[in-house]
């Protein structure tokens, strides 16, 4: 007989104990009663005997019904790493155990078929110039040194060649039998960074994680993983919890994105859990970006996190000439979507058989349906946020819910019947274009025209082929793609973000800006970019079109310091939901009172209506907890008492480190 400790997948700030006399091992799923249910449950200990202290406390102790993994599946240091996310991200262990391992991943009952095998190339691909070298050997020298922690961030330009650098780091560490993992902040560009790495390695030694693969797959690649056969894994966010072998390194390629934090509890961000993971595993972690976090960036300058830096291209060309448009003065086009100046270059690289981008951070028609007779916004039933026209399928849609609605006849306010479209979206922007330029061969990049799990890589395939002419995308066209044939990229409206209630917005919108420009100009040819805006004088504008980060960072830093933000403070994010919003207003004042006598060092902002004040159906109110480094530990404990005490638990979401302030 052994007793268990088995941590359930739900708001519960405990473990529960059970008792088993068959076999089982810490990290493996069972299958427990739990109330009037079963539930999948995660072992974090084993014990010979119960504790004094947990004796007669746990009453009458139930048995385990089910062991589901024989051989657990998650190993000791991802244990130890749940530890730390438990107490890093003030949540319960189930929430985390879960994350790391979906209860309901199942063993795949049919053999999958082989697929024919990619042999790994002879080729030891580009050499390296001087700059790539060095860092390349200065992460390695750290590995055989065994200076662990040891932490990089690689800085380079785009197109200067930092993949080449994973490439050979993931070699140097196969070949001491230790596994690489890639992770990528979006799905769809995992297609082209899987092709680079199967050429070098093989299809037999690579492996993919990410949302959209099957059950099967990913128990494949677990057993292969645990295994060691897979040399590098490649994967999105979840990727960092893969049970591997003997890890070696980990590359945080687009350090920037914040598509690394994780939207639900336990909120985790996967840069954090990287560095954490790679200092449990003594993994070399490289942070990886030409527009590192101002939070990166500021840690590398106070050493505490080894610097690299590649200040050039891999093929020497000009440089990418920038060209701020003011939209304000600018003579425009087709309801003001594009200046003359813009489509002027289109057409001329068109007539040179050269490719184009063009940027919009807005997906669907337009952002906007507005009542010509009352004025009204036609918004969504459930949310605060206006619909999205969409006219492919001719649905009205929330881009918060998800929902979407027939495209009334009639003004749900006064009955009117005559509607106006405003703004503009990926659709409508492709819609224009094909009128302009109706010889041109057009595509769109966005999150509606990419669902299915192969769609990105058709229309990369396509648009690296010359198939298309333009590619007409939202910020998955800024994300590491490499087309060669690129040399003009418009951006529209590239003011957007920089209105958002948000203290990051003029970083968001320097780094977005940045990463689209560097779609131009790569393999040695001419570049050019078109940043059509409102606010020409913008200081993120301006200095990314000087290409001057540093000028950007200290003016950034600068400001935040003056209003406390990170760097220079720790954050939290308090939100609250509920069905009627009086009632919530009056909680979340006495939650804010309650985290005032407790923690009297810390600053508020807040509690207030969230800028998404109503979301699926539900009031949102929200606050901001700011301190100072070295009061983790005591915010985070009472947070933690705060989290399950019954006046609060049921309608309060607790977020640290947060990156969406909405």
């Amino acid at each position: 007989m052994k007793y268990l400790r088995v941590a359930i997948p739900a708001p519960v700030f405990t473990t529960f104990v059970y008792s088993s006399t068959k076999p089982v091992s810490k990290g493996a799923r069972v299958r427990v009663p739990f109330g009037k249910t079963r539930r999948t449950g995660y072992v974090t200990a084993v014990l010979d005997r119960l504790t004094e202290t947990g004796g007669d406390a746990y009453g009458k102790i139930k048995e385990v019904e089910e062991v589901i993994d024989e051989e657990p599946l998650l190993t000791d240091g991802l244990c130890r790493l749940a530890d730390e996310m438990i107490f890093h991200y003030i949540s319960a262990p189930g929430e985390v155990y879960s994350a790391m391992l979906p209860p309901r991943l199942t063993y795949p009952k049919i053999k999958r078929k082989r697929k024919k095998e990619t042999k790994p190339s002879s080729e030891t691909g580009f050499l390296m110039n001087s700059a790539q070298e060095d860092a390349f050997q200065r992460i390695i020298r750290a590995d055989e040194e065994g200076a662990f922690p040891s932490k990089f961030l690689l800085h380079g330009v785009n197109a200067s060649g930092k993949t080449e650098i994973y490439l050979r780091l993931s070699s140097y560490l196969a070949e001491k039998n230790r596994q690489t993992l890639i992770l990528l902040p979006e799905i769809a560009i995992t297609v082209q960074m899987i092709d680079m790495f199967i050429k070098r390695f093989g299809s037999s030694s690579v492996g993919v994680w990410h949302s959209r693969i099957s059950n099967g797959k990913k128990m494949e690649n677990i057993r292969k993983i645990k295994n060691g056969d897979l040399k590098v894994l490649i994967g999105s966010r979840s990727a960092v919890f893969a049970p591997f072998k003997s890890l070696g390194g980990i590359v945080v390629d687009e350090e920037h994105d914040h598509s690394y934090k994780e939207g639900n509890s336990p909120f985790y961000d996967a840069r954090w859990v990287s560095e954490k993971r790679g200092e449990i595993e003594n993994a070399v972690v490289v942070y990886s970006s030409a527009t590192p976090t101002l939070e990166t960036m500021y840690r590398s300058k106070r050493k505490e996190i080894n610097y690299l830096k590649i200040p050039q291209k891999v093929f020497k060309s000009d440089e990418t000439k920038v060209r701020i448009v003011d939209m304000n003065h600018s003579v425009k086009f087709k309801g003001a979507i594009f200046s003359t100046r813009l489509l002027r270059s289109i057409e001329q690289a068109l007539s040179v058989n050269k490719q184009i981008i063009i940027y919009i951070n807005r997906r669907g028609y337009a952002p906007a349906v507005i009542c010509r007779e009352c004025g009204e916004n036609i918004k969504c039933s459930d949310c605060s946020s206006s619909l999205v026209y969409h006219r492919n399928s001719g649905k009205l849609s929330c881009h918060l819910c998800g929902s979407s609605f027939k495209n009334p006849g009639k003004c749900i306010y006064c009955k009117g019947e005559v509607f106006a479209y405003r703004g503009a979206g990926t659709e409508r922007v492709k819609k224009a274009l094909e009128k302009l330029f109706p010889d041109a061969n057009i595509c769109r990049m966005d999150s509606d025209s990419v669902r299915k799990k192969d769609d990105a890589r058709r229309v990369f395939e396509k648009f690296r082929n010359h198939k298309y002419d333009i590619l007409v995308g939202t910020a998955l066209v800024t994300k590491g793609w490499d087309f060669p044939e690129v040399e003009l990229v418009g951006v529209l409206q590239a003011e957007s973000a920089l209105t958002m209630p948000d203290f990051r917005a003029a970083e968001k919108t320097f780094s977005s800006l940045k990463q689209v420009t560097g779609r131009s100009g790569r393999f040695g040819r001419h570049g050019e970019v078109f940043i059509q805006t409102l606010t020409p004088g913008h200081y993120a504008i301006r200095y990314m079109a000087e290409r001057d980060y540093e000028s950007f960072y200290e003016k950034e830093l600068e400001i935040r310091k003056e209003c406390f933000y990170p760097p220079y403070c720790k954050l939290v994010k308090i939100v609250g939901e509920g069905r009627t919003e009086n009632n919530l207003e009056s909680r979340m004042r006495l939650c804010a009172q309650y985290i005032k006598k407790k923690l009297p060092f810390t600053e508020f902002l807040g509690p207030s209506k969230a800028h998404r004040g109503r979301l699926r159906g539900k009031y949102r109110w929200q606050m901001l907890l700011k301190y100072r480094e070295g009061k983790d530990v005591e915010v985070k404990e009472m947070l933690r008492k705060m989290r399950a005490d019954e006046r609060f638990a049921k309608y309060l979401k607790i977020d640290a480190d947060p990156v969406e302030m909405l």
